[in-house]
This record gives C-alpha cells, sequence and structure tokens, in this order.
C-alpha cells in the first residue's frame, strides 16, 4: 500500500464474527476503512475522500453506510485496514486490534450462512484448507497465531460479545487506542446506525437487487449456543486445540469441559510434529519472513503446540502417520496447483490474488467512467453484473 497515514489493523476471522458492526460504525463516524490497497479504496481531494464505485458497492452490502454518501470527510489521518487473511507478523508501525466472536456461535453461523445439507458436526470434523485441519483447529490456530504475532503494546482484543453488550465503552476504547477522539453522542448514534435489524434489512435488500438467495446477516446475538436447540456438536468444543483457544478470549467453559491432562508426546510424538510443523510452516509462508527468525519462533511454537494437542482427531493423525510429506489439503472443489507452484506460500497466492484484483477494480473503473460519459446505461449494466459477481462468490 502506497500510502503513508498512519493505520490501524482489524484481523478477524473469516466465519461470521460481527466485525461489520464495528467497521460500520467506524464509517458512521468519519473514519476510513479500506481492505486491500488504501489508494484503490479511497480517492483523496482535498479534505474530502471519495469511496471508488465497484468497492462501495461490493461492500456496502455488508457496511451500509458505505453506500448512503459518495463523499466522506477525512477528519483523521489514521485509516483502518480489515482482513480475514491469515496472519503474519505485525508491522511495527501499525497497530492491530483481533476481533473475535465465540466459536460456538461463529461456526454455526458460518454454518447456517453456506445453507448446507451436510450434518453440522460433519462439517465441523472435515478437512479445510490450508493444512488439512478441522475448522475447529483451523479457526483456533488463525486466532492464536494473531495473537502470538502480534506486539503486545500494539495490540487490542476486542469480542463481539463486549461490543453488543456495551458498544459505548469498547468503541470508545477502540477509537482511544487509535488515537481518534469522538463524543458520545456521536458514538451512539454510530452504534444505532449499525445495528443489527437495519444492518439486515438493507442488506436483504440488496441481495434481492440481485436475485440471489444466500442469506449472510442472521441474528447478530451474543452466546446464542446457550439457547439454540438441538446443537448436538458442543461436546466437540470440550476437548483439543479449540479448548486452548476458548480460554485464551476469556470464553466460558463448561465444568464438565475440563479435560484430562494429556500423556507427555514421546520423543518419536516430538519429532512427527516437528515435521508436521515445519510442513505447515512452508506451506503458510514459504520464504516470505525471511530473516524473521521471532516470529519464525513464535509460528513454530504454535503449529507444534496446536498438532501436540490436536494429535486425537483423525485429519491430524492421519497427517501425522503418513508423514509430513503426505500433508494433502482439500480444495473445495478446486483442482491442486501446477507442479511448479507448489513451493508459492498460501499467503503468497492471497497477496498476489488481491494484487490482481486491485488492477482489474482499476480497469474496471476507468471503463465505467468513460461508459458514464459515453453510454450511462452501459455503466448500470456494469455495475449490477460487478454486484451480482461478488455477491455469488460470497
Amino acid at each position: 500500500m502506497s500510502t503513508t497515514r498512519p493505520i490501524v489493523e482489524i484481523v478477524s476471522s473469516e466465519a461470521p464474527c460481527g466485525v461489520t458492526f464495528l467497521l460500520n460504525a467506524l464509517v458512521e463516524l468519519d473514519v476510513l476503512i479500506f481492505a486491500g490497497e488504501f489508494d484503490v479504496f479511497w480517492r483523496l481531494d482535498g479534505q474530502a475522500a471519495h469511496p471508488n464505485p465497484i468497492l462501495q458497492k461490493k461492500f456496502s452490502v455488508w457496511i451500509p453506510s458505505l453506500k448512503e454518501r459518495a463523499e466522506f470527510p477525512v477528519r483523521d489521518d489514521t485509516a483502518f485496514y480489515w482482513t480475514h487473511g491469515w496472519p503474519y507478523p505485525q508491522d511495527p508501525a501499525r497497530k492491530r486490534i483481533l476481533f473475535v466472536r465465540d466459536p460456538r456461535d461463529a461456526l454455526y453461523s458460518y454454518y447456517r450462512r453456506l445453507a448446507l445439507s451436510t450434518p453440522l458436526n460433519e462439517f465441523l470434523e472435515a478437512p479445510t484448507p490450508p493444512l488439512g485441519t478441522r475448522l475447529l483447529e483451523r479457526w483456533a490456530l488463525q486466532k492464536l497465531l494473531w495473537q502470538a504475532l502480534a506486539i503486545p503494546e500494539q495490540f487490542l482484543l476486542v469480542r463481539f460479545e463486549d461490543i453488543k453488550a456495551q458498544p459505548l465503552e469498547v468503541i470508545r476504547r477502540i477509537l482511544a487506542f487509535a488515537g481518534i477522539q469522538r463524543d458520545d453522542d456521536r458514538i451512539l448514534h454510530a452504534v444505532a446506525q449499525s445495528q443489527t435489524d437495519r444492518v439486515k434489512k438493507l442488506h436483504d435488500q440488496s441481495l434481492s437487487a440481485v436475485a440471489t438467495k444466500r442469506t449472510e446477516i442472521r441474528k447478530g446475538q451474543s452466546y446464542e449456543w446457550k439457547t439454540a436447540p438441538g446443537r448436538a456438536d458442543l461436546p466437540l468444543y470440550r476437548r483439543g486445540y479449540i479448548l486452548r483457544a476458548l480460554h485464551a478470549f476469556g470464553y466460558e467453559v463448561e465444568p464438565a469441559a475440563t479435560p484430562a491432562v494429556p500423556a507427555a508426546d514421546t520423543t518419536d510424538d516430538k519429532a512427527q510434529g516437528a515435521a508436521l510443523a515445519h510442513c505447515w510452516y512452508r506451506r503458510l509462508y514459504g520464504r516470505t519472513l525471511g530473516d524473521n527468525t521471532a516470529a519464525t519462533e513464535r509460528i513454530m511454537q504454535t503449529l507444534v503446540q496446536c498438532i501436540s494437542e490436536s494429535r486425537t482427531n483423525a485429519c491430524i493423525a492421519t497427517q501425522l502417520q503418513t508423514g509430513a510429506g503426505g500433508l494433502t489439503v482439500p480444495t473445495t472443489g478446486r483442482q491442486p496447483a501446477p507442479r511448479g507452484a507448489r513451493w508459492i506460500s498460501y499467503r503468497t497466492h492471497l497477496v498476489w490474488r488481491m494484487w490482481i484484483f486491485c488492477r482489474l477494480v482499476r480497469i474496471t473503473t476507468t471503463i465505467r467512467a468513460l461508459s458514464l460519459k459515453l453510454c450511462p446505461g452501459l455503466a448500470q449494466w456494469i455495475d449490477k453484473r460487478v454486484l451480482a459477481f461478488e455477491l455469488g462468490r460470497g
């Protein structure tokens, strides 16, 4: 990103976690937010910022306050960048916010959003990219890696349940963390404009405009798992690595969920775990971290811990039995990468795809600007097709 302005990163899961509540509130408070590249998302004109019309249409489906204006005042230098990507070491020049939601609600909402016919337990225990772990381990590992790679004095943990229960206090704390000041009346108005009922109504209207049947926003309820009937998946959260994540983020754990202390790994177990951790590290990061030995050490410690505490589940047990070289990762229907491209790390793939997306946005924006002058009907057609494509691929 070419911008030199102060950046606060908001990192979260791709599973529904409520981060759009915070993002919409920030927009209402005239704070600039962006995904990808700042200079692609926003065009600055003095003390005004104009959002890219294509990105504005795409993200306003989930952040409706983005759609309500064509121009936003630039009141602060600080901007908020958000991502659902895989963890990377924190830049000392940036602050970082980790936004989490109780996985018993987040993963259940994810399952409901996808509208699958697969049973919930089967969905949670199926191997998932990028490491072939269960979705439970993927959720826990991603969050704990974000935490492990953070700089403590520049890191803030925000829980969905806290911001729903005390929105004024939590948003005030987030703004203070970023060095931004807003009065309480503005914050309360932003909270009212970001409530789930309002956002869901506007969101569903946007979906109906492109005739899609996907349901992206549900209840936005805290601790739904405590009252939802027929939740046969809850015992899965009472053991293994996911239990460590629940403790780490201060979530309630049922007394019956406290497992017995596992037997210490044997020498062979440790060797197998270390080999598999090295394989995971290469898949996730390749050579992208270079000489950052401190980050590499923290990543390896977290990966080894995940493997050690999850070796009894089938996904990781199979990888340990077949050896590190036997790691196979589901591609969710896609063909595996060509042999010559397998050395590229998972994060490198994400960065490359985002770079291509930003270039395409610039090209499409140029075409749209010309279309507005020459053929307004063509511009409207382009907008509708781009929005339908983005919503369709989720």
